[in-house]
């Protein structure tokens, strides 16, 4: 039990063909970042475009040479803060978030640069389950 979150890449003229592209379980600042709507996210299916994409690994690529790496503070970047869902894992700001910042910024970069979506072609969605 706790708080999954999936992304998958659909294709924009046939949505039965999609396929999972990335995984993280109880990294809740994900929910922070992409939920702008602040609607309830449960099983909500969220569009994720190629250019939020960028914006998100950029954001993440300036918190991670931003941040006093002596102290364990939270993010500057409010989207980047993290959420609170039930089982959606921790919500202080050690070491394992630190891990899971870059973790997600490492997959984003490889995503966004890689051949595994073709963005003229397949749409990327991001949903979470708790």
């Amino acid at each position: 039990m706790g708080l999954d979150i999936t992304f998958y890449k659909e294709n924009k003229l046939d949505t039965d063909n999609h396929e999972e592209v990335g995984y993280f379980r109880k990294v809740n600042f994900l929910l922070t970042y992409f939920n702008a709507t602040k609607e309830e996210d449960n099983c909500r299916k969220i569009y994720i475009t190629k250019d939020e994409l960028k914006q998100f690994i950029a954001d993440l690529n300036d918190e991670l040479a931003n941040r006093n790496h002596d102290s364990l503070d939270g993010p500057i970047n409010e989207k980047l803060k993290t959420a609170y869902v039930f089982f959606g894992g921790p919500v202080d700001y050690d070491e394992w978030y630190w891990m899971d910042v870059k973790a997600v910024r490492n997959w984003a970069q490889e995503l966004l640069e890689g051949d595994n979506i073709d963005w003229e072609n397949d749409n990327l969605y991001m949903i979470a389950w708790w």
